[in-house]
């Protein structure tokens, strides 16, 4: 089932123009292409995975996460030479937050599904926890919209905010509680909230791991799809990255000259670079355990603002050695990642998209087969009191990123016009003004008659402006309920003026509607049109 589709601006020139097909000389393939699959399908066969060690890996993490059977059987699957995978992936964010995280883990569920059957071989779908980025202020927030349905945004905030560290090393602590009953007091009641409160309760304890809450609360919410949640420091891990850690020092040099000059002809086509980075910045982290960059200087290669200097085959001795003290940044992650599992395909977001461009020379640099990059479909979800208002004003959801109040003016203007008042007042001037000859005519023959007309035009005069006065009094009260209700649609389709799926958490509408409303979601997201759906609940 298709939704239809929001007449949104896309985010940006690229993300559009990749959309449309009109980006080939920048990526392998096209998404749009029905033989890129097959072509990602044959570089994946061509080479070997570390598979058997990779079920180990992720059976044990997923089990820890909760995992369901069918989760289970995608990541036994794996140890078969013909299963392909498809890839999202996310920060772990407090709560899921936001939207647009749930919207990635589904899309990878219907690509996979989808490619199954196109190439007639598994394909299980895979969500990339990113667990070694270090912006805690970026994933520390939840929002929804309150009882009353403004926008509301509740921070876990920890007795000690942590610099740099990797989000895997961070530890819930006593606060937490304290942001869990925050976020229980806004969310809306309902015969959901017990149940969803006791599994956030559940997931999000104090003394967990962040990432581990997350991985979670994820399986509990959409487990059911059988989403395989990819840990970059999942124990062992990270021994099958080191390869593509040690190219990137010894081929910095080459990475750094081809990102240069794909991130150039990208500017001169007109289009954004999302990363900017110098020759004396490696693609690589050292944790000590704050995530630290590593940069070139002179012979030597050091971490930034430490005294920790190597030689670079001393380095490649550590690699080799602790390879779980490294990471890669986001560019160097899909080489990573692409290295180790059979990607068939790739679900991104706009930002994502530009910086895989950015990158897209590095797969044949690091000998990696290119997957198909498809991007994430957009989803606004329409509930149903504001489907009814807008239903009943002839208003579509996008005319609502403006500003209501301008919006409800043309409402108004358009369903109960403000010219009777004025009508009113017209004719009641003419009635009088004949009134006021008929008097004149009648002075001097009946004086009497004469005050009694003019007497009536008085009363005329009166009941008409008072009359006008009621009208433009009625279509005011309308006009103000009018902009009330636009308002708080506006604030539920565009919370804070963003895009929903951007701000709000899914366990706003959990709390509503219970977790079947995963099932719509799943039902109605676009893989193959890509563009701006309204999800009606």
């Amino acid at each position: 089932m298709n939704a239809p589709v929001i007449d949104f601006p896309s985010p940006s020139k690229l993300s559009a123009d990749y959309r449309d097909g009109r980006l080939k000389e920048f990526f392998a393939a096209s998404f749009t292409d029905s033989k890129a699959p097959y072509a990602a399908a044959a570089g994946i066969d061509s080479r070997t995975y570390p598979r058997r060690s990779l079920c180990e890996i992720l059976l044990r993490k997923n089990i820890e996460y909760g995992a369901g059977p069918e989760t289970i059987a995608a990541v036994n699957s794996l140890a078969d030479p013909q299963t392909l995978c498809v890839f999202a992936g996310q920060q772990p964010g407090m709560l899921i937050s936001p939207m647009y995280v749930v919207y990635k883990a589904l899309a990878a569920v219907k690509l996979a599904r989808s490619l199954e059957l196109l190439l007639e071989r598994k394909v299980i779908p895979c969500f990339w926890i990113a667990s070694d980025d270090h912006d805690f202020d970026e994933i520390k927030t939840a929002a929804f919209s309150d009882k009353n349905g403004n926008p509301v945004r509740f921070d876990y905030r920890p007795a000690v905010i942590p610099s740099k560290l990797p989000l895997d090393s961070i530890v819930l602590d006593h606060r937490i509680a304290d942001f869990i009953e925050n976020v229980a007091a806004e969310l809306p009641d309902s015969e959901f909230k017990p149940a969803l409160l006791d599994d956030i309760r559940a997931c999000y304890g104090m003394g967990e791991k962040l990432t581990v809450a997350f991985g979670k609360l994820f399986m509990k919410f959409l487990g059911k799809w059988g989403i395989v949640l990819v840990d970059p420091n999942a124990p062992g891990i990270k021994r099958h990255f080191a390869d593509i850690f040690a190219g990137e020092i010894k081929e910095h040099n080459k990475s750094f000259e081809l990102y240069s000059v794909r991130t150039q002809a990208l500017i001169a086509a007109g289009y954004h670079a999302q990363v900017h980075k110098t020759q004396r910045q490696l693609n690589l982290f050292y944790h000590l355990p704050q995530r630290i960059n590593l940069l070139i200087d002179g012979a030597d290669i050091v971490a930034d603002g430490t005294d920790h200097r190597w030689q670079p085959d001393k380095l490649l001795d550590l690699i080799a050695a602790e390879p779980e003290s490294f990471s890669p940044n986001v560019l160097l992650r899909p080489i990573a990642q692409c290295h180790v599992f059979p990607v068939v395909a790739q679900i991104v977001g706009p930002s994502e998209l530009a910086y895989f461009a950015q990158i897209e020379p590095w797969f044949d640099l690091f000998d990696v087969p290119h997957p198909v990059i498809f991007p994430r479909p957009q989803a606004t979800i329409v509930e149903p009191h504001v489907a009814r208002n807008l239903k009943k004003y002839g208003v579509e959801p996008a005319e609502l990123k403006a500003d209501p109040n301008a919006i409800g003016g043309k409402v108004i203007e358009r369903l109960f016009p403000s010219e009777a008042a004025d009508s009113l007042t017209i004719l009641a001037a003419d009635y009088c003004r004949n009134l006021e000859t008929l008097a004149a005519q009648q002075q001097t023959v009946n004086p009497d008659s004469a005050n009694l007309l003019l007497n009536y035009r008085k009363k005329i005069d009166f009941e008409a402006r008072e009359t006008a006065k009621k009208l433009k009094s009625s279509n005011k009260k309308r006009h103000d309920e009018i902009i009330v209700q636009l308002k708080k649609a506006h604030d539920l389709l565009f919370p804070d003026s963003q895009l929903q799926e951007r701000l709000v958490s899914p366990v706003y509408y959990i709390a509503k509607y219970g977790q079947s409303i995963f099932d719509k979601i799943a039902e109605n997201l676009d893989i193959e049109r890509a563009g701006h759906s309204a999800i009606y609940l």
